[in-house]
C-alpha cells in the first residue's frame, strides 16, 4: 500500500505524466459543468421559493375571502336590524 502511495507521490512530484493539454481540458469541463448546474440549481431553488410564497398567498385569500363573508353577513343584521327599528 505504501508503494502504492509512494508511486503516486513521485508521479505527482514530477509533474511529467499529466499532460499540460490534459490539465487544460479539465479544467475547462469543470469551468463548464459550473456554468450548466450551478444556473440550474440557482433556478430550481428560484422555483421552490416562489411555489412556497404562492401557497402562502393563498392561504392568506381564502382565509380573508372567508372572513369577508362573515363580516358581510354581520353587516347585513346590523343594516336590517337598523331598518326595522329593533336595536
Amino acid at each position: 500500500m505504501n508503494k502504492i502511495i509512494g508511486n503516486i507521490a513521485q508521479k505527482s512530484k514530477d509533474g511529467s505524466n499529466i499532460p499540460f493539454s490534459y490539465l487544460v481540458k479539465m479544467i475547462i469541463l469543470m469551468i463548464s459543468l459550473s456554468a450548466v448546474l450551478l444556473p440550474y440549481v440557482y433556478i430550481k431553488n428560484q422555483i421552490y421559493y416562489k411555489s412556497v410564497r404562492i401557497n402562502q398567498l393563498e392561504k392568506s385569500y381564502t382565509h380573508l375571502k372567508n372572513e369577508n363573508k362573515i363580516l358581510k353577513i354581520q353587516y347585513n343584521k346590523l343594516y336590517f336590524k337598523s331598518i326595522t327599528g329593533d336595536g
